[in-house]
């Protein structure tokens, strides 16, 4: 069921920050106009984010682990973690000097960081401090107290702490356990912590609390470390067209029109398509004239895969971008094959599409 849903309401989302992030782009400095789409982007993003924890609960969500850095992952969230919280809460972040080299997926990790932030947000509603540290710990066997399948070794440390109303002993207890929440009826899920326990634990890692009434809450977060330091993240930026053509295909009109207009604010040329068979025809007409082909996975009629595979009849150097909802499959493995130059996961960014488009184009 949270699989099914996931399509249609990542496209409603889609819709929702494309447009508000082309917003902010055009309005310039005008401060009370940035506030308006800031709570547009917030509220936005926190219903990506439901849709996520709906699908990590469900086992649905793709993931793809490889070495990151803890610490990088962190400043590139800083800006929305602040914007989540509240200007009433003071935020601060203090980052081991060292890298905090991790095998995980970016957007768990993400997610972590957001649900912790959520969490503390709504402990302090008359404001309060809310601290990220990172370090790096080395855990032995004969350390008290820790968990029985704790596996020796170097671990990333991510501490969470608030001032804010802290909980009891029987609270504490039962925070990780699904649904359970101490907010009222419509101010949350009773997901969020549970989520978090069960992405560490999916790592080998695991999670500690500390709380006091009146006094505020810590949460550490334990990840195991790796050797392997990966390639890091490169930052965000829009990347500039060099003049190529890109056809379109998507059945839904409102994220058609919506990607197109982003596309063609990136200065890239868009031949936008709802019709697959028009499509088809198009590119059958003038097969060089496109440089790359941008489709959704879950059309209704033909599914995206089918329609790359039929494309790629006509011209079979033809990149293509396949786009599909978090929950599409439990793994994107299946979806990569001769001519997929690169898988999406909705919703996009105006920034994650400028370098998607980059890189699928650097594979002609």
């Amino acid at each position: 069921l949270a699989g099914g849903i996931a399509h249609d309401f990542n496209n409603i989302l889609t819709a929702l920050l494309g447009y508000s992030n082309l917003l902010k782009l055009k309005i310039g400095n005008d401060q009370v106009l940035n506030n308006y789409v800031d709570q547009i982007l917030i509220s936005s993003e926190k219903a990506a984010n439901l849709t996520k924890s709906l699908l990590a609960f469900s086992r649905k969500q793709i993931i793809d682990p490889k070495p990151v850095d803890l610490n990088q992952i962190v400043r590139g969230i800083e800006k929305l973690l602040r914007r989540l919280i509240g200007e009433d809460i003071e935020f601060k972040t203090i980052l081991d000097d060292r890298e905090l080299a991790i095998m995980a997926d970016s957007g768990q990790i993400e997610q972590i960081l957001i649900n912790l932030s959520s969490n503390a947000s709504d402990a302090m509603p008359g404001g309060g401090i809310f601290t990220i540290q990172t370090e790096h710990i080395e855990l032995r066997e004969s350390g008290s107290g820790l968990p029985e399948h704790l596996v020796p070794g170097e671990y990333a440390l991510i501490t969470a702490s608030d001032t804010g109303k802290g909980m009891d002993e029987k609270t504490k207890q039962r925070i990780f356990e699904p649904f359970f929440t101490t907010k009222e009826v419509g101010k949350g899920t009773g997901m969020g912590l549970s989520i978090v326990h069960g992405i560490v634990a999916g790592y080998g890692g695991f999670v500690e609390v500390e709380s006091e009434l009146s006094k505020g809450s810590s949460f550490f977060v334990h990840l195991p470390q790796t050797d392997d330091p990966g390639q890091g993240e490169e930052e965000s930026c829009l990347i500039g067209s060099g003049g190529e053509t890109i056809l379109l295909i998507d059945d839904d009109e409102v994220v058609l029109e919506m990607t197109r207009v982003m596309i063609e604010m990136l200065g890239y040329t868009v031949v936008s398509k709802k019709d697959w068979v028009d499509a088809l025809k198009l590119l059958g007409e003038n097969p060089h004239g496109y440089d790359l082909v941008i489709l959704n996975q879950a059309m209704a009629c033909l599914k995206g895969k089918e329609l790359s595979r039929q494309l790629l009849e006509i011209r079979p150097d033809l990149p293509i971008v396949l786009c599909m909802s978090h929950g599409t499959p439990p793994t994107g493995m299946e979806y990569w094959e001769p001519g997929i130059a690169e898988l999406a996961y909705k919703p996009l960014a105006i920034e994650d599409l400028s370098a998607l488009i980059r890189n699928s184009l650097g594979k002609r």
